[in-house]
């Protein structure tokens, strides 16, 4: 079968089981993953020990994943929204000591809330943004199925941080237009 990588039916599995938030956005998902395991019964072990083949290995854990989100619809979507809120959020994860937190919020809270303006005060130009929402969507779809880390969204950060300033320059050019009308003409 043609595949991208073969592990991405473990993957899926590591996004959705019973441990996936055990420890995961406080810390990393490597450790929520190793909790995972340790909560596969005795069944399911020898089953997996069963299995040859790394492709067949990968379709089980699919399934076990698939599994997981049909008997917990309501518990998958909350988790999608913290899988979000942990690649999206004001605080890093996996988490770090308190200051370096308060940071990175003071930093890239900012940064978020004027990139989400910026798209709003300019959503006129959306065809020639499209390639960038198209990233954001796939960003959310695949953090919201798997996992994210806030480093996972660092290809992003730039076209945060080029939005943001298209609202800051918006803000600039608007309060230039009352106070001082013939700067105007060189912010354009």
């Amino acid at each position: 079968a043609p595949i991208l990588t073969s592990q991405s039916g473990r993957f899926l599995w590591i996004g959705n089981n019973r441990a996936t938030f055990s420890n995961n956005p406080e810390e990393s998902i490597d450790v929520s993953t190793a909790a995972a395991w340790e909560a596969l019964t005795p069944a399911e072990n020898r089953e997996l020990d069963q299995i040859d083949g790394e492709l067949a290995r990968s379709n089980w854990f699919a399934r076990q994943g698939r599994e997981y989100i049909a008997a917990h619809p309501a518990r998958t979507a909350r988790g999608a929204l913290r899988k979000l809120a942990a690649g999206f959020g004001w605080r890093p994860s996996p988490r770090r000591e308190p200051f370096a937190e308060a940071v990175y919020g003071a930093s890239y809270l900012p940064v978020l809330i004027l990139a989400f303006a910026g798209m709003i005060l300019h959503r006129q130009f959306w065809r020639s943004h499209l390639l960038v929402y198209l990233l954001f969507f796939s960003f959310i779809v695949v953090s919201a199925v798997f996992w994210a880390h806030t480093s996972h969204r660092s290809h992003l950060d730039v076209y945060l941080m080029v939005f943001a300033a298209a609202a800051i320059k918006w803000a600039i050019t608007r309060v230039c237009a009352v106070f001082c009308p013939s700067a105007i003409l060189n912010l354009n």
